[in-house]
């Protein structure tokens, strides 16, 4: 495993160059975001808004918790981020069926959210009305197409696990990182399910005591590593979604901002990289 070994010095410079850089690429998601605000209802980006906009919260969020050194709280929001953002650019350009089951899966979603407080206060011994939902037809569609023939929920709204969603993006637009996408959900999916598990190793992950960190010095080295890649992995992501959206709307300026943010980090990769030590 590598251990990322810096003077406090350089881990204050690098670091912040990565945060920097994060930060950078959700001020050009903001824009995104404005663009998509202000286009015709007729295009998909536009209804794709309160995604765009929880990426910016999301994004906020995995800021906030690696600077304080909450990595596995930043691995499970992380993990919401990618998918966010993989469903933003698979939804811009899949075909309108699957853009309209998105759209029926999240309307039932609206029943079954009822109906889980409805028992939640029933727990406790309170019995409250709830309004039928069901009534509503675009509801009423969702909840039949997401009801299998034994009554119960669907639970996904695709079929498509999201790397097959991740390729078929990369299908169907020129220049779209689809290794990188890939690298992504590999690096973060798995420890990050297990903090939401609760598992002993999700709990510790991030000390790095499974890797060979024997002393909080090496494992603040392997802290620094995660922090740098998680930065470095969500900030390029942003950059996919530029491409994406040019399917729709014209977001050049922000593809070359997005390039320029990355120039702007390459001289801390010697920095980094003159400094790595194998264990």
């Amino acid at each position: 495993m590598n251990f990322i070994k810096l003077n406090e010095t350089d881990r204050i410079e690098v670091l912040t160059a990565f945060d920097q850089f994060f930060q950078a690429q959700l001020d050009a998601l903001s824009q995104l975001a404005e663009i998509a605000l202000k286009e015709s209802n007729k295009k998909r980006i536009n209804g794709l808004y309160p995604l765009l906009d929880s990426l910016l919260t999301s994004g906020t969020s995995i800021r906030f918790l690696v600077r304080h050194g909450l990595m596995t709280e930043a691995y499970i929001v992380a993990r919401a981020f990618i998918e966010r953002l993989v469903n933003v650019c698979y939804l811009i350009i899949c075909e309108q069926a699957q853009f309209e089951d998105y759209i029926h899966f999240s309307m039932q979603k609206v029943y079954r959210s009822v109906h889980s407080k409805r028992k939640a206060y029933e727990n406790i011994g309170q019995i409250i009305p709830v309004p039928d939902f069901s009534s509503i037809p675009i509801v009423a569609e969702g909840l039949n197409k997401y009801t299998s023939q034994k009554g119960k929920e669907i639970t996904r709204w695709t079929t498509l696990r999201i790397e097959k969603r991740i390729e078929g993006i990369g299908e169907k637009v020129k220049d779209f990182n689809v290794p990188i996408f890939l690298a992504a959900c590999n690096y973060v999916y798995e420890d990050a399910s297990e903090a939401i598990h609760g598992t002993l190793y999700g709990a510790l992950f991030h000390t790095g005591m499974f890797y060979g960190a024997g002393n909080q010095n090496k494992g603040e080295e392997y802290l620094n590593g995660l922090r740098i890649v998680l930065y470095l992995l969500m900030g390029v992501l942003v950059s996919g979604l530029f491409i994406t959206a040019q399917t729709e709307v014209q977001t050049k300026d922000l593809v070359m901002l997005s390039e320029k943010n990355f120039a702007e980090l390459i001289p801390y990769f010697g920095k980094r990289n003159r400094t790595q030590v194998d264990t």
